[in-house]
């Protein structure tokens, strides 16, 4: 977060201080590497608290039962404590594809090399969001486009509303009630339509 907000003080003044160029595109990389280092960290913190870490397709058998497939192989585990984590996967829509350059995933969104001018969050779920308020905050112009009318479907309708408000300050524009009919890129450009 110190990155972003000193990213966000000397991005204006960038013509007028020789190499603050520089010292952007270093902030940038700082915040993107931090973002890495999250989803790296979460491993190291299991290695160190002594937590297996299983990767796979598991069935729970009982409250201390589990098996675990991986491939061909199937593996029995027995603990006393089980926690399962599902992750996440990127929705699409028909006809999209992405292809983690200008139509991104969240993976996608956190190797841009420099900040997007416009970045368009298709759907007003979290990660969404998270990937739009970094952006946002180094200069990006952040438009979501929601189906629905409110965002972070599944949660609480009062703590969308608030949390809706506090993007609208950052500077994200809400398009809700909107269909998103197709995505593609145009010349190094992504077009987007929708009703």
């Amino acid at each position: 977060l110190e990155t972003e907000v000193f990213y966000k003080k000397i991005k204006n003044r960038l013509d007028y201080i020789p190499g603050a160029d520089l010292v952007a595109n270093a902030a940038v990389e700082r915040i993107l590497l931090a973002g890495k280092a999250r989803a790296y960290g979460m491993e190291f913190l299991f290695k160190k608290n002594k937590i297996t870490y299983i990767k796979g397709k598991g069935v729970l058998f009982s409250k201390n039962d589990v098996v675990v497939y991986e491939g061909e192989k199937k593996i029995s585990y027995k603990s006393k404590n089980i926690v399962i984590a599902t992750g996440s996967g990127p929705s699409t829509l028909p006809g999209m594809e992405i292809d983690e350059e200008n139509i991104v995933s969240s993976t996608g969104a956190l190797a841009f090399k420099e900040v997007p001018k416009n970045f368009i969050v298709i759907g007003g779920g979290y990660i969404g969001l998270e990937m739009g308020s970094v952006w946002s905050r180094l200069g990006s112009n952040v438009t979501v486009l929601e189906y629905l009318d409110h965002i972070t479907p599944g949660m609480d309708k009062e703590i969308s509303s608030e949390f809706m408000k506090i993007l609208t300050k950052q500077g994200f524009k809400f398009k809700l009630k909107s269909k998103v009919t197709s995505v593609s890129n145009k010349d190094d450009q992504v077009e987007v339509t929708f009703t």
